[in-house]
């Protein structure tokens, strides 16, 4: 995975970067903190989950994590803010762009 990227998934403009790299605690939670740039402005954006709870890898244009039922828990700051605010939990932790391959990666990785 690239340490930053062009563009992030189809909600943001601009690129991305990782802010704070993957850390994983002691309970056994994942967590990473992006950070969004359009123009002179940026959003950061975190997302924690149980490793533990991981019901599959899945790569598409993304590669992430999928589990049963919305344990990923999603921070971002609000606009003007450098405070972290949960904002949402999913049940998908979308981790980035791998390639610039897209599909043809994916088949590429599907194959090893």
């Amino acid at each position: 995975m690239t340490k930053s990227s062009e563009p992030w998934p189809w909600n943001y403009e601009g690129k991305y970067s990782v802010d704070a790299a993957f850390s994983l605690s002691k309970a056994g939670v994942l967590a990473i903190t992006f950070r969004y740039i359009t123009g002179a402005a940026f959003t950061r954006k975190s997302m924690t989950a149980p490793l533990g709870k991981i019901r599959d890898v899945f790569y598409d244009y993304y590669l992430g994590f999928e589990f049963n039922q919305n344990w990923v828990t999603v921070y971002q700051t609000l606009h003007g803010s450098n405070k972290l605010k949960e904002i949402k939990t999913d049940y998908l932790f979308h981790i980035g762009v791998l390639f610039n391959d897209g599909e043809n990666q994916q088949e590429r990785l599907k194959k090893q």
